[in-house]
């Protein structure tokens, strides 16, 4: 199962993660925290590490579309 949400309900494996893994103790999940960030071209991971099983940072200077 694939869920797509805002940051809010996924980082540090709280909200949504959190109630899946009260709902479903056994269930293996993964999280995934993408987000743009000021030091993009050198990255300081360990101030990201524990927001997520992988972190995807993106450029801040590129022109959001949404």
């Amino acid at each position: 199962m694939l869920q797509l949400n805002g940051r809010f309900h996924s980082d540090e494996k709280l909200g949504a993660m959190a109630q899946l893994k009260i709902m479903s103790p056994k269930l293996t999940t993964g999280n995934i925290s993408c987000f743009s960030a000021e030091d993009f071209s050198n990255p300081d991971w360990t101030k990201y590490k524990d927001l997520g099983d992988y972190i995807i940072l993106t450029d801040p200077g590129l022109k959001r579309t949404f």
